[in-house]
């Protein structure tokens, strides 16, 4: 990840947090019958989210109560629905105070109390998700910029560098002289031949002398049409660095005339342990059928330095 890139994620977040409190804190001051202007101007003007916590303190309730019928908002006061009229809480039959379930005696006038009154059907709180999806986010987000830095840090500085050297078919194998990487060939051509699409086939040969990682790849993409120049690059991730290889379509007037016209490439790795290969023809990125090997891929011997 760039670092211009890194910046910009960090500068949403900084303005993406405090438009989704200004934004809850407006609505749900405004439904309590508070001051949604004032409460708004404290939680975004307090730093720190200070004057967020403040508003959650200080905030009031408010009828998230409603009817069981009708959905008509109730307080929890209400013995009956403002609305509709269905009996919300029980009552004492004999003086029509509101009486609390699993009474016995009515306190206001000490008669006995039934055990069950079957008319009353209870008001539905209603579950206020918002307040944990932004809790949840605010958490989140700072986390979330850490190990987008963490990940930057270990995997934006890539030590090493990357050579690449383009190859017919028939000049390589003569130069190498080996039968096990000529049978390697003939077989990725055989595979090709019988699935009819296009697909990347590499060697790897991963080797360590004194600390020092060397790591090369053979790559080889059987059918392709048009004049063709390969690029290679790696770039950082968390987990190790990624090699991109691309067949592209050369330009008549190529900058790189010697790198056109082939479909074989070895590429030499002095870097950071390499994560994994990526083949690309043109924007479009292939399915790569990589095998590790134990032998040298290249027309010389090299060794970590």
């Amino acid at each position: 990840m760039s670092i211009s890139l890194f910046m910009l994620i960090f500068v949403l977040v900084l303005m993406v947090v405090p438009l989704v409190v200004g934004t809850y804190v407006y609505q749900d001051s405004r439904k309590r019958g508070m001051n949604p202007l004032l409460w708004t101007l404290v939680s975004l003007l307090v730093p720190a989210l200070i004057g967020f916590v403040i508003y959650l303190l200080a905030r009031v309730g408010y009828a998230d109560e409603t009817c069981p019928r009708c959905q008509t908002p109730v307080k929890e006061t209400y013995v009956v629905c403002p609305n509709c009229g269905v009996k919300l809480k029980p009552t004492c039959p004999y003086c029509d105070q509101s009486v609390e379930p699993g009474w016995k005696v009515c306190p206001y006038c000490a008669k006995a109390l039934p055990e069950r009154q079957n008319d009353v059907e209870e008001p539905v709180r209603r579950k206020d998700k918002s307040l944990k999806v932004i809790l949840g986010a605010i958490v989140a987000m700072p986390i979330a910029i850490v190990l987008l830095l963490v990940a930057h840090l270990i995997g934006g500085d890539i030590r090493g560098s990357v050579n690449t050297t383009y190859w017919q078919v028939d000049q390589y194998l003569d130069g190498k002289q080996d039968p096990s990487i000529e049978a390697w060939i003939r077989q990725c051509e055989e595979k090709i031949a019988q699935e009819k699409e296009m697909k990347a086939y590499v060697l790897r040969h991963d080797t360590e002398h004194k600390g020092d990682r060397l790591t090369q790849f053979l790559v080889y993409l059987p059918v392709a049409e048009g004049n063709l120049q390969i690029q290679a690059d790696r770039y950082g991730t968390a987990l190790g660095a990624v090699l991109q290889v691309r067949f592209l379509t050369a330009a008549e007037d190529s900058e790189n005339p010697e790198s056109v016209g082939y479909r074989l490439c070895t590429v030499s790795c002095r870097t950071d342990k390499i994560h994994r290969i990526e083949v690309f023809r043109n924007v479009t990125k292939l399915d790569c059928e990589v095998t590790k090997v134990d032998y040298n891929l290249t027309l010389f011997e090299m060794v970590p330095q």
